[in-house]
């Protein structure tokens, strides 16, 4: 009887198909391979990064951006205050803002064309792109004439 015992104990009891351990830690290596990234796609997650650090170091500059209510208008005529966030300088003092634009997607960038309005001189145009924690742009796009207007799609921010 005890014989039958140990015989027992002695069998392995199948669980079902069982893998090596070798294929185990392939299996985990797999999982753990990093995604691979596109330098265009490194830029793009390091901007995203840079524009959370801002938000939350100029928070208070964002927050009056986006709510401030000055006491004083209610006292005074419908004109109103202004109140002066940021200051952003043209790189072409000689060019007139011809266009201007918020991107949807990033409420913090700002997306300006430069130009002449005068249409018997033609010059070549430029836009640039500002964000709020630059106040000079962050990219300049030089066109062939004068940019008259400018549209940002939601869907390729």
């Amino acid at each position: 009887f005890q014989q039958n015992d140990k015989d027992k104990r002695k069998q392995k009891i199948n669980y079902g198909p069982t893998k090596s351990l070798l294929e185990k830690k392939i299996i985990k290596a797999d999982r753990l391979r990093p995604e691979v990234i596109t330098k265009r796609r490194q830029v793009q997650i390091l901007k995203a990064i840079e524009r959370v650090l801002n938000q939350n170091r100029y928070h208070e500059l964002i927050f009056n951006f986006k709510y401030f209510e000055d006491k004083s208008d209610e006292i005074r005529d419908p004109i109103g205050t202004l109140f002066p966030l940021w200051k952003f300088s043209s790189p072409y003092p000689n060019r007139s803002v011809t266009a201007l634009t918020w991107n949807p997607t990033y409420s913090d960038m700002l997306i300006i064309g430069y130009g002449l309005y005068d249409c018997a001189e033609r010059i070549q145009g430029t836009i640039a792109v500002f964000t709020l924690n630059n106040n000079h742009p962050n990219n300049l796009i030089h066109t062939e004439s004068t940019v008259l207007s400018i549209d940002c799609l939601s869907s390729k921010p």
